[in-house]
């Protein structure tokens, strides 16, 4: 695996301190002793802690679990179980101790950043797009509907 820069050492560390603790729960100091870099490097990457949050909501939604909506070959009531399936081991692996990011800042934020809350409806556009080749869970509830023998 690559080494990371300390860019995406900022952004990592932030994710998981965001997700765990909420973007006011953590300070600047905070996020630069968990990514192992010094306090100065962050300004050198970010010029305040509102745009690094941009940065990682933009990583957390690259790294949602839809690669399966891509598999054509799998039925999409499927998919969705496959999906579903995704977020149930994340929601494992942390021990249930987190939700989604995206809700998350929804409640904490976007009363106070209506940066965050534009960006925050953009992911939550691509996450849940029903245009035709988007690829998210959007489309997927679309096809399922679509296909329903309880359709009326």
């Amino acid at each position: 695996m690559a080494k990371l820069t300390v860019r995406e050492k900022l952004v990592e560390a932030a994710l998981e301190l965001f997700h765990a603790k909420g973007f006011n729960g953590c300070g600047v100091l905070d996020i630069t002793e968990a990514a192992g870099v010094p306090k100065g490097s962050f300004y050198n990457h970010f010029k305040s802690k509102e745009l690094l949050a941009l940065a990682v909501l933009e990583h957390y939604v690259k790294r949602a679990p839809v690669e399966m909506f891509d598999e054509k070959s799998i039925a999409p009531l499927q998919r969705l179980r496959l999906h579903f399936e995704a977020l149930e081991d994340r929601q494992i692996g942390w021990r249930f101790e987190r939700g989604c990011l995206l809700g998350n800042f929804g409640t904490e934020m976007s009363s106070q950043s209506s940066v965050i809350r534009t960006a925050l409806k953009s992911a939550l556009i691509v996450l849940h797009s029903t245009e035709p080749g988007a690829k998210g869970l959007g489309t997927e509830i679309s096809i399922c509907i679509t296909r329903s023998p309880f359709r009326r």
